[in-house]
């Protein structure tokens, strides 16, 4: 039999898989902000670290986005992982945390790929209007030697500090749902009818 435990633990590691090299069917989430206007906003990301012990899932983004402008103003996040094939869901809702600067960001952008850091150095940031879709292509800033530090300063890093996860178990021997509320450091969980 499932137990919460056992559920909240299948959660943490699908996470800890996502973030680890190599692909996972939880390596590119959905995150889901509040527009500057009030609408929901969601795109898809990629987990670029878990912390399992702080509770933190991080990804990175471009500080000129509508993204990055949007957590500065509404600090409020959500985040969908799903995994089709083992009907396995987990739907975060925590803080963002920005990284603008500092360690951590310099830390996340010495774990980036060279191939992920082009898009950081285009002379357009992402939702900028373009005349011709061309001027949005990065091949010629791919092609370009450049410092290897180009696009720092356009480069960030989000943390986010989840609060609650709700998980959903579609399993062929039963359904499950559970809601765990994080608080001190320690994830307590109740159960939810699927």
């Amino acid at each position: 039999m499932t137990t919460l435990n056992d559920l909240l633990d299948a959660a943490l590691d699908g996470f800890a898989a996502g973030a680890a090299p190599g692909r996972s069917p939880f390596s590119m989430i959905y995150a889901a902000t509040i527009g500057v206007d009030g609408r929901p906003r969601v795109r898809t990301v990629v987990i670029r670290r878990f912390d399992r012990d702080g509770g933190g899932i991080w990804f990175n983004t471009d500080l000129r986005s509508p993204k990055a402008a949007e957590i500065d103003a509404d600090r409020r996040i959500s985040v969908l992982a799903y995994d089709r094939d083992g009907g396995f869901q987990m739907r975060v809702e925590g803080e963002a945390i920005l990284h603008r600067d500092g360690g951590a960001k310099a830390a996340a952008w010495t774990a980036s790929a060279a191939r992920s850091r082009i898009c950081y150095r285009h002379a357009y940031g992402p939702s900028d209007a373009l005349d011709d879709p061309a001027n949005g292509d990065p091949t010629e800033a791919m092609r370009a030697p450049v410092d290897a530090d180009a696009g720092f300063e356009n480069f960030g890093a989000v943390e986010v500090r989840m609060e609650t996860m709700d998980v959903l178990d579609l399993a062929g021997s039963g359904h499950r749902r559970a809601l765990f509320t994080r608080a001190d450091g320690a994830w307590t969980g109740r159960w939810l009818a699927p």
